[in-house]
């Protein structure tokens, strides 16, 4: 118990570390450099939330959720970089929706050919989003580690061990 206990103690200290970090990493993402940059390509991932075998065809599309996402070029310095980060946290899409045409609004602003900011890593000109606003997704890892720690704190107590 008490090595199940240990390994639950490092699970929090890695999470909570790895989401400081990138917590850390996106909010400095609100200084990094602005670039113009261009759309090359646009699109929709769709996918089915909680879907079961036995749901029927409208069941499953009640439950289609689209995440449009865009596909950029910028350049710094002499070199051409390609990305589709919208924002840190949040990863390429520009968010969820419950229809294809409210995803294909939220495309209408992207249209390929369009020039855009592209925000640059200054440290890192590979690294770039289109939006530098801090995504609750950027949270997520911090405050699961915050969770298995406490958790873990808490076992630790009612079971009253130390460490191995």
């Amino acid at each position: 118990m008490k090595i199940a206990l240990f390994a639950s103690l490092l699970l929090g200290i890695a999470l909570a570390g790895f989401g400081a970090y990138f917590v850390h990493i996106a909010q400095q993402a609100r200084t990094w450099t602005e670039v113009q940059g261009v759309v090359l390509t646009n699109g929709n991932d769709t996918r089915v939330r909680n879907s079961r075998y036995t749901d029927s065809e409208a069941d499953r599309e009640r439950k289609r959720v689209f995440s449009p996402f865009v596909k950029y070029q910028w350049k710094v310095g002499q070199d051409f970089y390609v990305g589709s980060n919208y924002r840190l946290g949040s990863g390429r899409s520009l968010g969820k929706f419950p229809t294809r045409d409210a995803a294909n609004a939220a495309l209408s602003e992207y249209p390929p050919g369009r020039e855009l900011k592209v925000y640059v890593n200054p440290k890192d000109p590979s690294q770039a989003v289109l939006n530098t606003d801090l995504d609750w997704g950027a949270w997520v890892p911090l405050v699961l580690g915050f969770f298995v720690l406490a958790f873990t704190a808490l076992a630790w107590h009612k079971l009253g061990t130390t460490l191995p």
